[in-house]
């Protein structure tokens, strides 16, 4: 039997709205890179970046499965939290201008972001409602988007520096606001995934 919090519970606690921040502060490293590759990439000789351009769909494609692995053995909500982690180690690389390293982090980890996060939403608000859950927390994708590339390009035009210092910033409140939620939230129903 299915237990779970319906849409209206869930959008009305605090740890939906903390899920959901994590969520898009997360994704904004592998939106910014999904659309402004070629741009973060000037730097690099043609070839290299044709390479990376093409790479780096196969990369965040890799890393679904990869971390979903991991989350099988270690929990989801842990694997979650490392996969942030590592996120950020990818911000680090990209305001370094270490483009190659920072495309290959971002798009293995941000490749698994959406999976586990629709994974962190049915152990905290329960299975029943799953579907409906995770397409309210998948709406954050869109602010993501927006953030990721309309706010990075903007601050690109003004300091590149600047703009790589939002994408880390964006990544270190995904993690942080994560680990706050695992060590706060109880699951709706009973699972080894934490």
């Amino acid at each position: 039997l299915q237990s779970g919090k319906s849409p209206r519970e869930a959008l009305l606690s605090k740890t939906f709205w903390l899920i959901y921040l994590s969520f898009v502060t997360a994704t904004v490293p592998l939106l910014v890179i999904s659309s402004s590759l070629s741009v973060i990439g000037k730097v690099l000789p043609f070839q290299e970046l044709s390479i990376l351009i093409s790479a780096f769909p196969v990369l965040s494609g890799l890393g679904r499965p990869i971390f979903g692995h991991v989350a099988d053995k270690l929990g989801v909500i842990k694997t979650t939290v490392m996969v942030d982690g590592i996120i950020v180690l990818g911000g680090v690389s990209l305001l370094f201008s270490q483009i190659i390293p920072a495309v290959v982090i971002i798009g293995l980890a941000g490749g698994a972001v959406i999976t586990l996060y629709f994974n962190v939403s049915g152990i905290v608000f329960g299975t029943r409602y799953s579907t409906v859950n995770n397409g309210i927390l998948y709406t954050g994708k869109a602010v993501a988007g927006f953030l990721g590339s309309v706010a990075f390009n903007y601050l690109f035009l003004l300091n590149p520096k600047l703009a790589y210092l939002f994408v880390l910033t964006s990544s270190l409140v995904g993690a942080l606001t994560l680990f706050v939620i695992s060590h706060h939230s109880q699951p709706a129903e009973s699972s080894s995934q934490l």
